[in-house]
């Protein structure tokens, strides 16, 4: 059966081929009683607008794209969620992508929105990734940068400053007696892996903490092994990267049997539904993902409006739990590191 076209509608309401089209596009011109009925005859067609034939017209599509490393972390399932969520609320549906932590697979992507004309895209980026950006700048689409960013790009961005947290979860592990600790580092090809390795350094060389580095990838494979090797060579003190590698090492640990808060002081990134079971409680570095992803939107629509706009830093905090908390320290579940 044939897909109804806009002449069907008009001719089921009885009107014009023009006035269909003005009631249908919300054109103030056309009388209630008219719009109505060109309306139902749509209803009862089960007519669906033209979107990609409306945006070449208008030059809007009322679309959004989000561009994430990877979905299956949940950390941006999350980010994903709100930002869908901020999206809506401003009348624009999101497009979502993967780029399943892959420089290639995010150019293709970006390929993909331009193609689909939409009005904004909001991109968590390798740090390597202004060539393969490149095309939004040419098609003039607002771009803003979550979460990761690109040095030196005058892109505006919101992400997280986690040196305060990373600080004060080094000086907790320096409270626990621990002269050595190993940190399960992220790649080097994103600006949140170089940034938190930097802050890692800062933070061990003020406290005089040795550290012992882990190379890993944001995945929770990199996070089983790189937790595996830390615990066969006798760490006792083990700091993740983010919410995936948290989520590996953990399951390291199970597997070795090892009491968390007793024989292994842990301190993850990002707590998830999955790390929320862990007994005892994880100490972990939280970041405003909810803030993080509506002040995105916030800052892409006034782009979209001509707006200028200034990147966005968001203080993170360190949540105390069993996992590395002092025996003494039973007052508070939360210090802010703003």
């Amino acid at each position: 059966m044939a897909r109804p076209t806009i002449r069907d509608v008009a001719a089921r309401a009885g009107v014009s081929l023009g006035t269909a089209s003005r009631a249908l596009s919300g054109n103030g011109s056309v009388r209630p009683a008219t719009r109505e009925a060109v309306l139902q005859a749509a209803k009862d067609l089960d007519y669906r607008v033209n979107s990609l034939a409306r945006s070449l017209r208008s030059n809007h599509t009322a679309s959004i794209g989000l561009l994430i490393p990877d979905v299956r972390n949940p950390y941006f399932s999350q980010l994903a969620h709100v930002v869908e969520q901020s999206a809506l609320e401003h009348g624009v549906t999101t497009l979502l992508c993967n780029a399943d932590e892959r420089p290639e697979q995010m150019a293709m992507y970006v390929d993909v929105l331009r193609e689909r004309r939409v009005d904004g895209v909001i991109v968590s980026p390798f740090a390597d990734a202004e060539q393969a950006l490149a095309g939004l700048d040419d098609d003039a689409i607002p771009t803003v940068f979550i979460d990761r960013r690109i040095p030196g790009s005058p892109t505006p961005s919101v992400t997280s400053d986690t040196g305060s947290a990373l600080d004060e979860a080094i000086a907790l592990m320096s409270r626990l007696g621990h002269r050595r600790v190993g940190f399960i580092t992220g790649p080097r090809t994103t600006s949140t892996g170089i940034e938190r390795i930097e802050q890692v350094a800062a933070a061990a060389d003020h406290h005089g903490v040795e550290v012992e580095w882990q190379e890993g990838d944001f995945h929770p494979e990199s996070g089983h092994r790189a937790a595996t090797s830390l615990l066969g060579s006798g760490m006792r003190a083990i700091l993740a990267s983010d919410a995936q590698t948290t989520e590996g090492a953990l399951s390291a640990i199970v597997e070795q049997g090892v009491a968390l808060g007793e024989g292994l002081h842990f301190i993850g990134f990002d707590g998830t539904p999955a790390t929320a079971l862990i007994r005892p409680s994880l100490t972990y570095v939280r970041q405003q993902v909810q803030e993080m992803a509506a002040t995105a939107v916030d800052l892409l629509v006034r782009l979209r409006a001509g707006e200028i706009v200034t990147s966005v830093r968001l203080p993170s905090t360190l949540v105390l739990g069993g996992s590395a908390r002092p025996a003494a320290d039973h007052l508070t579940e939360e210090r802010s590191c703003a």
